[in-house]
């Protein structure tokens, strides 16, 4: 249940995050569309299979949705570009963190269900990997300093 629990958290706060760094209002909205969706989905998952299993279309649905995200952003980086290198803010790093995270375990969560209780302990080091470098690159995000890389405009020739 505890996961269950934390998975709807994270997925909520992937959205938020999202919705706040992604400046096109079409994406916006198609995020408040996906946490809506991924809640009623959640609530239909913990009411068909209570609090004693483990809700794998939620974490597909959060998997691809996230992803999708992060190509976007990645791909808004590259068309509006308003700091002077990308990877010297935050958001960045925050970012990427989740992409080799999700990237990393993509197969892992989608083939869960058909392992046995062996074979998901096998394959969950994987998953362990992945959360040490997912926290790792979080912790960088820490240590940028904030505002230090934007482009001045007004000081272009």
């Amino acid at each position: 249940m505890f996961y269950n629990v934390y998975q709807l958290t994270e997925t909520i706060s992937l959205y938020y995050f999202f919705y706040l760094i992604v400046k096109n209002v079409s994406i916006k909205k198609a995020i408040l569309f996906l946490s809506i969706l991924y809640c009623i989905l959640w609530a239909l998952s913990f009411f068909k299979f209570g609090n004693k299993s483990y809700y794998s279309g939620c974490t597909n649905l959060e998997n691809m949705t996230i992803l999708a995200l992060i190509i976007y952003y990645y791909y808004e980086q590259i068309i509006i570009i308003n700091s002077a290198f990308i990877y010297a803010e935050a958001t960045f790093w925050i970012v990427t963190a989740y992409f080799i995270y999700i990237a990393g375990t993509f197969f892992l969560y989608l083939y869960m269900p058909s392992l046995n209780n062996a074979e998901q302990e096998q394959y969950y080091v994987l998953n362990y990997i992945f959360t040490i470098i997912r926290t790792l690159l979080i912790c960088v995000a820490l240590f940028v300093k904030p505002g230090s890389n934007k482009i001045d405009r007004n000081n272009l020739i």
